[in-house]
C-alpha cells in the first residue's frame, strides 16, 4: 500500500492558536449558540418557568382533519321553541308569518340540518335545510311542512 503524502492542509490545522480561525471573533461559526435565545433557545435559559407556564411549549398538540365536513344542526323541539323569537329578529329576516303558521329560512339561519328531537306544537314551515325523517313526520303531524 502506498501512502500518498497530502498537499492541501485542512484550515483549523493551518490556524493553530488564533482564537477564530478565519471566522471572526471567537462566538462566530457556532450554531444556535449565536443566535441569542431566538426560536425555542429561550427555554433553556428559564426552564422552570417553561415547565410552570407554558408546558405545552414543545411538541405537536392535536390533529385537522382536513376532509372533514362540518354541518350545524338543530332539533324541531329547540327550533319550536326559538320561532317566536327567529320571528322578531329584525337583522337576519329569517322568518315570516303567514297566516297561523311561521315559515323559517334555514339558510339565512347558517343551519344546514333539522333533526326530530322534541316536541312540536305549532305549524312550521321549514326551507332551504335538510332534515331527518323523524322530523319531517313531526313536522307534518302538527300541521307544517318542510320544503327542501
Amino acid at each position: 500500500m502506498i501512502k500518498m503524502t497530502r498537499r492541501i492542509q485542512k484550515k483549523s490545522r493551518k490556524q493553530q492558536g488564533k482564537r477564530s480561525m478565519g471566522h471572526g471573533y471567537k462566538r462566530r461559526h457556532r450554531g444556535k449558540g449565536e443566535k441569542g435565545g431566538k426560536g425555542n433557545a429561550w427555554c433553556k435559559h428559564t426552564w422552570v418557568k417553561t415547565l410552570k407556564y407554558d408546558p405545552d411549549h414543545f411538541g405537536k398538540h392535536g390533529f385537522n382533519n382536513p376532509t372533514r365536513i362540518e354541518s350545524t344542526v338543530i332539533n324541531v323541539g329547540m327550533l319550536c321553541e326559538i320561532a317566536d323569537q327567529i320571528l322578531r329578529d329584525d337583522k337576519k329576516k329569517a322568518a315570516v308569518k303567514e297566516g297561523s303558521s311561521i315559515k323559517i329560512d334555514m339558510s339565512k339561519l347558517g343551519i344546514d340540518k333539522v333533526l326530530g328531537f322534541g316536541k312540536v306544537d305549532r305549524a312550521l314551515i321549514i326551507t332551504n335545510c335538510r332534515a331527518s325523517k323523524s322530523a319531517i313526520e313531526k313536522i307534518e303531524k302538527a300541521g307544517g311542512k318542510v320544503v327542501c
